[in-house]
Parts: structure tokens; C-alpha cells; sequence
């Protein structure tokens, strides 16, 4: 892992294996346990038991990367709710500086190539740490009709470029406002402005128009002639005529 080192990726403890259930547990194992500590790195090229929000499986394998960090949570300024959202922006700013792939960053923790899904954010806690999540398409994608990848071929190149964004994302909420992140994050999420269909734990259904992000990092949608948070949810963007 020379390279990750070269690049500027400097962590405590970083390891890359071929196989695991999920880098987030296994990383959370490993901070309970006191083999880990901040700054600590999990990467799996094959990880078959991870999982997404609402607790769905997020399955990544050949050529699809699972990298897990670990941030302290300790002298924060802002909430750490921003943590998904500022790493999917990190996710944006790699991809399209370093590989000329444009990425839409779609509220709260995906990261699209044309529409498609081409990564995503699972952000887990204990009381000491934040553990970020990202699972991304590499080379190739699921065969799934939504997932893309990047189509590309040195994991450990894209890796390391993205442990370092990730690592500043993460320093942010130790050095911002919640109102500063709220300023950076808002004009570079795609769901702002656009048509949405949000699908809530309990099964109901809201449709309105996303037109910001609060500070506490919630999607702000406005629904008639009031405006609502949306903390939590499926997302699908709509063109006008899915919403009649």
C-alpha cells in the first residue's frame, strides 16, 4: 500500500483485505475492542454482507471496493449528520478533478453518473466514533438496471485519492459551523430544485419540491404552501409528469 502513503494518505492503521462480511462492523468491532483508533482504515475488494440504509444489503464485488474510515467524535463543531452528505461530496470532487466522470451527489448519501448509482454512503456510531461507509463501482457494477461504475481499473490509485478527500470531509466537522457546511454543501446536491417523491419508514408517501438543506442537514421540501424536514427516506427524483 505504498502508493496510499505516497498520495498523502496518512493513517493510523490501515488495512486492505480481500474478503469480508462488512468493513463498517468489522471496523466498529475493532474500535470496541481498542485495535483501532481515529483515522483508522478498513478496504475490502469483496465484501458480502454490508449493508445500506434502511438496513439494506449492499453487496460489493469484483471490481467494486468497500472502504470504511474512522473519525473520532470529540471537539465538534457541527453535527456529525453532515458526514454522509460531505462524504458523498468528496466522493464528487475526486471523481470529477482526477477522472473526468461528472458525479451528482443525490440527498443524502449517493453518488450518480447519469442517473445511475455509482456509489453510496453508510455512516454507523458507537459513542466514541463515526464510521463512514462508502461502497464504490470501480470497474464494474452490479448487475443491477440503477448501479454504473467508473470504468475504471487501479482501485488503488482512485482509493488512495479518495482516503485523503474523505479524511478533509470528515475534518470538517471539527472546523465548521453548521451553518458554513449547510453554505458549502447546498448548491452541490442535485435533489435542490427538482420534483421529488419521498418513501418513509412506515410506507407513506410525500411528493413536493426539494428547496434546501437545513442546518441539521435534513432535506427541506415544500409540500403546498408549508415547507417539511425530511430526516430520513427513500429519494426518487421525478420529472413533472411521474408526479400527476
Amino acid at each position: 500500500m505504498g502508493l496510499l502513503e505516497q498520495n498523502g494518505a496518512k493513517f493510523t492503521n490501515l488495512r486492505w483485505v480481500t474478503e469480508t462480511g462488512s468493513t463498517n462492523q468489522d471496523l466498529l468491532l475493532d474500535l470496541a475492542q481498542g485495535d483501532a483508533s481515529d483515522d483508522a482504515v478498513l478496504v475490502a475488494s469483496k465484501q458480502n454482507a454490508g449493508r445500506g440504509r434502511q438496513g439494506r444489503s449492499w453487496i460489493t464485488g469484483t471490481g467494486s471496493v468497500a472502504v470504511s474510515y474512522a473519525k473520532a467524535l470529540s471537539n465538534l463543531s457541527a453535527n456529525s449528520g453532515w458526514l454522509p452528505l460531505l462524504t458523498a461530496v468528496a466522493v464528487k470532487k475526486v471523481v470529477e478533478s482526477n477522472y473526468d466522470r461528472e458525479i451528482s451527489v443525490k440527498w443524502p448519501n449517493d453518488c450518480l453518473v447519469n442517473g445511475q448509482k455509482v456509489a453510496g454512503i453508510l455512516v454507523e456510531r458507537n459513542q466514541e466514533f463515526a464510521v463512514i461507509g462508502l461502497g464504490i463501482n470501480i470497474s464494474s457494477a452490479p448487475e443491477i438496471e440503477t448501479a454504473t461504475s467508473l470504468g475504471l481499473s487501479d482501485q488503488v490509485v482512485i482509493v488512495a485519492d479518495l482516503l485523503v478527500e474523505i479524511k478533509n470531509a470528515a475534518n470538517q466537522i471539527q472546523i465548521l459551523t453548521d451553518k458554513e457546511i449547510q453554505e458549502f454543501i447546498s448548491p452541490l446536491i442535485s435533489t435542490i430544485g427538482k420534483k421529488v417523491e419521498v418513501t418513509n419508514l412506515d410506507g407513506s408517501v410525500i411528493i413536493g419540491h426539494a428547496v434546501g438543506i437545513g442546518l441539521n442537514g435534513a432535506l427541506l421540501l415544500s409540500e403546498g404552501t408549508s415547507t417539511i424536514e425530511i430526516l430520513s427516506g427513500d429519494i426518487k427524483h421525478l420529472r413533472d409528469a411521474d408526479a400527476r
